[in-house]
């Protein structure tokens, strides 16, 4: 070797000696079951990743903040792959430091990571214990089939401190996965819980999803993969109901494999692809398969495959973990940092918590007596859901192994900090000491976690832990991801804020269980479960319908029931802006599941209970009728909104017999039901046609209008007429046309119809015992609608041999008293103007008796004369030949309503002083009328 070249190798060594060091990481012992047996040898040549500082990762977790907390102005505006890389990616003057220290070492750095935030060096264990002040050594531990380099101490030169934030491996004993499924023998098997099981119990939907946007991601580690031909036979044993030819798109990255040999397929990833395909039921599902046996490389790996994915997964579930203690803490950060970046692309990330009770993931007997209690990573990171085992059914409890407790890493996170406070009130005193009360408490959802029913290698295998659960919890998600998408709702992405503030509605609270684990005794020590949140079951279990309604209801300021109500009554017309706040708690009133909760509350004794919230879903059906403009941005929601108010409709009349025996529905519940299926005429015909309402639909109507007649509920009988004599200008050609699809239903119903138009009449006829009032009016007004607007002489011949005469003669003549009696007088209006457009009733087709009345209605005093307007009785007397009895007894009625109107008091009519000048105005034009009237 030249002079020279030993000189440049010395004056690098001498470099490296002076810089100083600063200690980055160590441990003082290797963590439980690793032991050292030797050095790693000194040219044995190492890879170590790089985390490289990102630029803003407060940044980031105060925007996750915000948009994973309802009532937020931006919930649920999840970010883009270019918005998360700006906050992680390193900054420039990080990537200058650690390329001069490469450069200056002799390292060739490799970006790995999309975010550029990842970096790879390989060189001798030599190089890596003088660069970094390590002592790499090889560990062996009982799950591991060979050795693995690490040191027990890590530090960094004093230019890259502020810029590197984890070496790995270094300080990291990862001993594999702790939650594999436990197997479950014939013997002890007493009940086995397939996909169906589940579905009955946290009422999940079987029909199939409908978004292919929504995709659920299963990952795969540690060389499992799942074999297609069992989840193939598991779909046909256990969910009949759907193709057997479901299956799961292959991902891979860092060398995973998938060879689909049965004799090699692991418990794992068939437990976690069987329970997914089996219970969300058409979500798209993928299987990534990630190479390597390091479950903390895998876990990074991970986060760095998902982080280059524009269109990323909505919902992935995890069933590995270690006890967080054997991860570096610098890598655990690093890891649930990557878990923060996916939750804010809204990636719902979720793990099982582990199947060790208080003492980790590993379980062994010889922890029994300690009181040190063992969090479990990465179910405890505070960017993650963790999901807890219960059993049983009535009630459900926790599981005697499922993890939970408090992280020695993560503080408490804002989300969580009543929910914990409140938990450790409970618990006893000489607990202190065995947790970090200061730490992120997990789990935080939990559902069934025992006897699982499993195919593997074409055999039943039973399997129970929190891989079972966590698969199941995340089949929920999806589902309901689905329901969003298919309402132009953003998915539900990071979980945790969200699901503390819905636990008391949406989840059933577990109150009984101790998570001592599988082999310790039942009183060693260990959580309790607790009202409310605990460290065994979190919340609790899923209740489908209630975290659904939730879901689409927490939608930013205006996301509660009452505040969408009190909007929709202040504003008839509401800005397009607010339909997306509007829909949810649209969909809210619509979803059967609830309309199933509030009619189940009803007895005889019990209506007023449950009227508020009848109320609420007549109020949110109404509000439909201003989302039409809505229709056209988002055609998808409008559609489904469409189908679950049919589902609403047909649940009252399904119901009918078992709510009430024999009795009717109150007459309040059939108001809402006919509401609701005359607002589903309102849907385009495409919608109807989807749906093939065309004749339940009006049976519904039909019944719920004879139900008003017969009780004279005067609301419903107004809201018939309105509806089909086109109760607002908007819809009126509308509602027309849905009478007149009526009409041509059958010759029978123009006879039925015709009925019911003249008992209709008749039970809202002004008399001495039943007052003027609104409803009168309107149903009056709506009727004589019905009759203008459709020109049918069948409908005709069926009225007239119904007694329509008799009953319009009445009713015209009455709306005088109505005007004068009421000091409504804005009400005839509308019968001045039907007077002078009556059409086909108008001519000599109906008695004289008839068209007098109409007549009458010509004189009665209305707003067009008060406000000046031209009146229509001049064109009416010139296109109406009567006969002289006719004028006579008109006039007769004239004078008569004159002297009536001369008679009041006008202050008891009108307040305002113009409105009074103008009522003068009016007598003198009724006096015109008269004198012209006279003439004739």
């Amino acid at each position: 070797m030249s002079f020279s070249r030993i000189l440049a190798l010395l004056s690098i060594v001498v470099a490296i000696s002076a810089t100083p060091m600063v200690l980055h990481e160590q441990r003082a012992e290797s963590p439980a079951g690793f032991v050292r047996v030797g050095a790693a040898p000194a040219s044995e040549m190492i890879t170590l990743r790089v985390g490289l500082k990102s630029n803003n990762l407060a940044g980031l977790e105060e925007q996750l903040k915000s948009i994973s907390t309802p009532g937020s102005s931006n919930f649920r505006q999840w970010l883009s792959m270019d918005d998360v890389k700006s906050y992680t990616q390193p900054s420039a003057d990080t990537v200058s430091a650690f390329n001069a220290f490469a450069s200056a070492n002799g390292l060739t750095p490799t970006v790995i990571s999309p975010n550029g935030d990842w970096v790879s060096i390989t060189l001798p264990v030599a190089k890596a214990n003088t660069l970094f002040a390590a002592d790499f050594g090889h560990y062996t531990h009982p799950s591991i089939d060979d050795h693995i380099t690490r040191t027990l101490s890590v530090s960094l030169p004093s230019g890259l401190v502020g810029h590197v934030d984890v070496l790995h491996p270094t300080t990291t004993f990862v001993s594999g996965n702790m939650t594999l499924p436990h197997r479950v023998t014939r013997v002890t098997l007493r009940a086995l819980s397939p996909p169906t099981c589940l579905q009955d119990l946290y009422g999940i939907p079987t029909t199939p999803a409908t978004e292919a946007s929504n995709t659920l991601l299963v990952t795969g580690y540690q060389g499992q993969f799942a074999e297609q031909t069992d989840l193939t036979q598991f779909l046909s044993t256990l969910r009949p109901d759907i193709s057997n030819a479901t299956t799961f798109t292959l991902l891979t990255t860092d060398g995973g494999t998938n060879p689909q040999d049965p004799e090699d397929a692991g418990d794992e990833a068939n437990l976690d692809v069987q329970y997914t395909a089996g219970i969300a039921t058409n979500v798209p599902l993928d299987f990534l398969s990630v190479g390597g046996f390091d479950l903390s490389t895998a876990f990074l790996d991970t986060t760095t495959y998902l982080d280059g994915i524009a269109n990323p997964p909505t919902v992935m579930t995890t069933s590995y973990g270690d006890n967080e203690i054997n991860f570096g803490a610098s890598v655990a950060t690093k890891i649930c940092n990557g878990y923060m970046a996916l939750g804010a692309r809204g990636i719902s990330v979720i793990f099982a918590s582990g199947d060790g009770g208080v003492r980790g993931g590993h379980d062994s007997s010889d922890q029994c007596d300690d009181n040190t209690f063992i969090p479990v990573f990465p179910a405890d990171c505070p960017f993650v859901t963790s999901v807890g085992s219960t059993q049983g059914f009535s009630p459900e409890q926790a599981t005697n192994f499922t993890s939970g407790g408090f992280s020695n890493v993560f503080p408490t996170p804002d989300y969580q900090t009543a929910a914990i406070a409140a938990f450790l009130q409970t618990i006893p005193d000489d607990f202190v000491g065995s947790f970090n009360k200061s730490g992120r408490g997990y789990p935080d959802v939990s559902t069934q976690g025992v006897n699982f029913e499993t195919i593997d290698d074409g055999q039943v295998f039973p399997a129970s832990g929190t891989s079972a659960s966590s698969p199941t919890f995340a089949a929920v998600i999806a589902l309901i991801n689905d329901r969003l998408i298919a309402a132009q709702k953003p998915v539900l992405g990071f979980l945790n804020p969200f699901l503390y503030s819905n636990a008391s509605s949406a989840f059933a609270d577990i109150t009984t269980g101790h998570n001592s684990g599988f082999v310790c005794p039942a009183n060693s020590s260990a959580f309790d479960a607790a009202t409310g949140w605990d460290p065994l079951t979190g919340w609790g279990t899923p209740k489908f319908a209630d975290l659904l309604t939730a879901a689409l209801s927490a939608v930013g300021t205006f996301g509660s029931k009452e505040e969408t109500v009190a909007f929709v009554n202040e504003f008839p017309e509401i800005d397009p802006r607010f339909f997306p706040y509007l829909l949810p708690v649209i969909y809210i009133g619509l979803s059967t599941p609830p309309v199933r909760e509030i009619l189940g509350r009803f007895d005889s004794s019990g209506w007023d209970s449950i009227k508020s919230d009848i109320a609420c879903v007549h109020i949110c059906i109404h509000g439909l009728l201003f989302l039409e403009e809505f229709q056209a941005i988002h055609p998808g929601a409008y559609v489904y909104l469409w189908e679950r108010l049919w589902l609403w409709i047909k649940f009252l009349d399904e119901h009918e017999d078992a709510l009430c025996g024999d009795s009717y529905l109150p007459p309040e519940i059939r108001y809402v039901r006919f509401v609701s299926a005359i607002h589903f005429l309102h849907a385009d015909e495409e919608t109807k046609t989807m749906i093939d309402s065309s004749s339940g639909l009006y049976v519904v109507i039909g019944r719920a209008w004879h139900h008003f007649i017969r009780t004279k509920h005067e609301g419903g009988m107004a809201y018939v007429s309105y509806f089909l004599g086109g109760w607002h200008p908007n819809h009126t050609a509308r509602n027309s046309a849905a009478f007149s699809e009526l009409l041509a239903g059958s010759g029978g119903m123009r006879m039925v119809l015709a009925s019911m138009v003249v008992s209709h009449l008749k039970h809202v006829l002004p008399t001495p015992d039943c007052p003027v009032t609104d409803e009168n009016a309107s149903s009056l007004y709506g009727v004589f609608r019905i009759l203008s607007s459709h020109n049918d002489s069948e409908f005709e011949d069926a009225l007239l041999s119904n007694g329509i005469v008799a009953s319009l003669t009445i009713a015209s003549r009455a709306l005088t008293g109505i005007a004068l009696n009421s000091g409504r007088i804005q009400v005839t209006m509308c019968f001045l103007t039907l007077a002078d457009k009556a059409g086909w009733f108008l001519p000599a087709r109906l008695p004289e008796a008839l068209r007098a009345g109409l007549f009458e209605i010509a004189f009665t005093p209305t707003s067009h004369d008060r406000l000046g307007k031209p009146s229509p009785f001049i064109t009416f007397l010139k296109s109406a030949i009567l006969p002289a009895s006719v004028y006579h007894s008109v006039l007769v009625q004239l004078r008569h309503s004159l002297q009536q109107v001369r008679d009041r008091d006008p202050a008891t009519i009108f307040t305002d002083a113009t409105d009074l000048a103008r009522w003068e105005s009016f007598v003198e034009v009724v006096g015109s009328r008269l004198r012209i009237l006279e003439r004739f």
